[in-house]
């Protein structure tokens, strides 16, 4: 389904490399980050760093706690710590 702005959406290409491999798609979450809001906080010094970066894992606080979320940075082993 295409609505009428669907000819001006721009369209990253797909590192395919990546994917072949079972790797995934390289550096996912630093791309992710970087284009979303937050990415104006990322320095040129946390990019590094974020290429280790394998997964982000989202826990929902329990209701009785009110509102409120935590989220879990999983790293690929790295020298960075």
């Amino acid at each position: 389904m295409q609505d009428a702005d669907y000819e001006k959406v721009e369209v990253t290409p797909v590192d395919i490399k990546g994917i072949s491999t079972g790797k995934g798609i390289s550096d996912f979450w630093v791309k992710a980050m970087t284009n979303h809001s937050i990415g104006a906080t990322i320095t040129e010094k946390d990019r590094p760093i974020l290429g280790y970066l394998t997964d982000i894992k989202l826990d929902l606080h329990p209701q009785n706690l009110g509102d409120g979320y935590t989220l879990t940075f999983i790293f690929a082993p790295n020298s960075y710590f």
